[in-house]
């Protein structure tokens, strides 16, 4: 039985030397843009993400809303009822 390492995922154990061969995480962005391009790229994500929660959030909704209708539309069809008089309420949630 092999001894489990730890942090180490399934897919590379045994496949690739992690470091040498393939970088993850701070080690990826530091050695493509340098000392600190992790923690950069962090700071921005964040500052873009406070800037834009309350978009975010609503073009969520809007797309959780949109699927809600469309699987509803699709199970009304399906049982051969008319979607479009129940139209009005589904949209009012």
């Amino acid at each position: 039985m092999k001894k489990r390492l730890k942090n180490k995922r399934f897919t590379e154990q045994g496949v690739l030397e992690r470091g040498k061969e393939f970088l993850v995480g701070k080690e990826y962005w530091d050695f493509l843009g340098g000392d600190n391009t992790f923690e950069n790229l962090l700071e921005l994500f964040d500052l873009v993400g406070k800037k834009f929660k309350e978009k975010i959030q609503q073009k969520i909704k809007q797309v959780a809303k949109e699927k809600k209708w469309k699987e509803f539309k699709k199970i009304c069809l399906q049982a051969r009822y008319r979607p479009t008089i129940l139209q009005s309420e589904i949209r009012k949630t």
